[in-house]
């Protein structure tokens, strides 16, 4: 062995002597930032970091990571005997959300580093999604209640005298449930105006009514295939002399 490798030997290994008596290290020390007072803290982030290779001189490493929440509480700890460091160089405690944060850990006295960084983020970010979700749930069973109280409305047959219009024609004896509703509103050139609604009921048909509330623009109706108590196609063909055909009808099945 060279006299050059032998003295390099010897001050390394002085040089851990030294260290081991004067810098004693300190077995599971750890760094934080933040304060971690809340039980509301949850793990947000976790690595672990290792350097398999001895050195006398300071190791560095850097860790970078990109929270979904806000961060509260960041820890990192030594895994080993070695003393460390570590400082935030981007980012920080409480920053926005998606802010990259960047740690630098470093070994103080060289040998190897082992540490591992933990991150807590609040929970009030998933207060809010979960609170969010509800809020959306609530207003979908809202809806489906005004649409099932507006479909048991229009289920339920109006008699004629129900309905205080100037223009109404009915057919058949009033009851049953609504199977078929329509609305038409034309207005041509010519005098006379003529739209046709086309149905199949599901069950015999008892009851048709045609309306509007427009006194100056009466109708006619006519039913035309299978008609009352029939279950086959049936047409409403309706008709106007005043330029404009504007009716409401709905159709009543057992």
């Amino acid at each position: 062995m060279q006299p050059g490798s032998r003295a390099f030997l010897s001050l390394t290994f002085c040089w851990q002597i030294a260290l081991m008596l004067c810098f004693p290290y300190d077995f599971g020390s750890f760094i934080t930032f933040g304060t971690r007072n809340s039980t509301s803290l949850v793990q947000c982030y976790s690595t672990s970091i290792k350097s398999d290779l001895f050195s006398v001189l300071p190791i560095t490493r850097t860790v970078t990571f990109t929270p979904r929440m806000r961060v509260r509480h960041i820890r990192v700890a030594s895994k080993n005997q070695q003393k460390l460091s570590a400082r935030i160089v981007e980012g920080g405690i409480n920053r926005e959300p998606s802010t990259p944060i960047s740690i630098v850990l470093t070994s103080d006295y060289g040998g190897r580093l082992s540490a591992e960084v933990e991150a807590f983020c609040g929970t009030i970010a998933i207060a809010r999604k979960k609170m969010s979700s509800q809020l959306r749930y609530a207003r979908s069973l809202l809806l489906l209640v005004l649409v099932a109280v507006i479909g048991i409305v229009r289920v339920q047959a109006q008699p004629p005298n129900a309905l205080s219009y100037p223009n109404v024609i009915t057919f058949g004896s009033f009851g049953g449930s609504i199977c078929y509703s329509n609305y038409i509103t034309a207005k041509t050139l010519t005098t006379v105006t003529t739209r046709t609604f086309t149905f199949v009921p599901a069950t015999a048909l008892l009851y048709v009514i045609c309306y509007n509330n427009l006194r100056l623009h009466p109708f006619n109706v006519q039913l035309v295939g299978g008609g009352l108590g029939s279950t086959t196609q049936t047409s409403i063909v309706l008709t106007s002399t005043t330029g404009k055909l504007v009716v409401s009808c709905d159709a009543y099945c057992t």
